[in-house]
């Protein structure tokens, strides 16, 4: 089954704890041509080809990927229909978090019934899950106790004109395994997007925020990502992602102020567990590096992916900027010939549609089965214009695919 939602902000991310095929980064660039590194904490400079083992490390004292490069630059689901964002700030509700960034485990008001965010056309999330934004407020409410945790960064400040990455360093509150069954989010205005990582051996004490991004690599510990101010990720019934008790993670927060005014930023997010048995889930995602439009030109990219035997997918979208004009996943057959219509095919960028298979029959393959992403750009500037993290100088092509069980994994290139 084929739905289509709508971003608040125009970037998608939807991804989760992975077993992918892309690379260890992208680079941030200018109009010089090439990758010129991290934007301020953006994506890390170089990277190995998508399908690779582990990956190059990041630039700028970042971190090292992991092996087995996985992963896609997504997270959550984006609302339908394109509702509006919640209020300005998105901060806690009454009683919650502290602004300067603690964690709530358990406690605080049930989820809102059937609430959605602020303004029209915003939805509850998949499969009738009642939002927890409050209507009146926008505010995030922390899941019942004992059913899941809400974790808030420290706030800080973007002045009028900026682009600013910034990295926060907590622990989960949870002593046990956490079974993820869904993830949502509110971030405050001016937002880009935000990545949650994955920090096994981050040294960093808990609770600190540092002025500069954060990105691990697309790999195996990428948990969540948004690109909208209000963005949720559930799973089917009976699967899960599964985090480790005690879990370090960081978030990777990028934000642009557009506006006159000095903006407080800060993340919310709502973990809610899993009940009963499950299957693990896990995402396969691409990374396309070729990207090299010429001035005022056109370019298509395209790869392929090769899921593994017996992958149920269940979530499908791709990812580009501003200049994407067209972009699609597309079934291919053992023969290498493109098989019926687009799976998905967006030509909005803003606006990606997503395929979705909540329930059986789930999107899957047959044996020498391949899918193809491929992404259309056309360049309105003077200069080339080359695959990185700036939404306004730079370009990428992602496939984002989510499915289970995790021990199907897959391949792409």
């Amino acid at each position: 089954m084929i739905r289509y939602r709508r971003t608040l902000d125009g970037v998608v991310f939807l991804l989760a704890t992975a077993s992918t095929c892309a690379l260890a980064g992208c680079g941030a660039s200018d109009d010089g041509g090439g990758t010129q590194g991290l934007n301020t904490g953006g994506y890390p400079s170089g990277g190995a080809p998508a399908g690779t083992t582990g990956g190059a490390p990041v630039a700028s004292g970042g971190v090292q990927s992991g092996s087995g490069g996985v992963a896609v630059n997504t997270g959550g689901l984006p609302p339908a229909s394109g509702g509006a964002a919640p209020g300005s700030g998105g901060a806690l509700p009454s009683g919650g978090t502290p602004a300067t960034g603690a964690v709530t485990g358990s406690g605080g008001a049930p989820p809102a019934s059937g609430g959605a965010p602020p303004g029209t056309g915003a939805t509850p999330g998949t499969g009738g899950t009642p939002s927890a934004v409050d209507p009146t407020t926008g505010k995030l409410i922390p899941p019942e106790a004992g059913k899941g945790l809400q974790i808030s960064t420290a706030t800080f400040t973007v002045n009028p004109g900026q682009e600013i990455f910034r990295c926060y360093h907590t622990t989960l509150p949870a002593n046990t395994e956490i079974d993820v069954s869904r993830f949502e989010s509110v971030m405050s205005k001016g937002s880009h997007h935000f990545i949650l990582y994955r920090a096994d051996t981050d040294t960093t004490p808990s609770g600190t925020l540092t002025n500069s991004g954060c990105t691990l690599g697309f790999d195996q510990r990428w948990v969540y990502t948004s690109g909208s101010p209000y963005n949720y990720l559930d799973m089917p019934k009976d699967v899960a992602m599964v985090l480790d008790a005690n879990q370090k993670v960081v978030f990777d927060m990028h934000y642009i102020n557009t506006t006159s005014e000095p903006i407080t930023a800060q993340v919310v997010l709502n973990i809610d567990y899993a009940q009963g048995n499950f299957q693990k889930a896990a995402a396969l995602v691409s990374f396309n590096r070729s990207i090299a439009i010429p001035p005022n030109g056109q370019q298509t990219v395209q790869g392929d992916c090769t899921p593994g035997p017996g992958a149920k997918f269940f979530l499908m979208s791709t990812h580009t900027h501003r200049r994407g004009v067209l972009a699609t996943i597309t079934r291919k057959n053992s023969s290498g010939q493109l098989v019926g219509d687009p799976i998905v095919k967006t030509t909005d960028w803003e606006h990606p549609s997503v395929g979705e298979w909540m329930q059986e029959p789930f999107e899957t393959f047959a044996t020498g089965e391949k899918f193809q992403y491929s992404c259309q750009f056309q360049n309105d500037r003077n200069a080339t214009t080359f695959v990185g993290s700036s939404a306004d100088t730079n370009e990428m092509c992602m496939a984002v695919t989510y499915y289970f069980p995790d021990t199907a994994g897959g391949s792409c290139n």
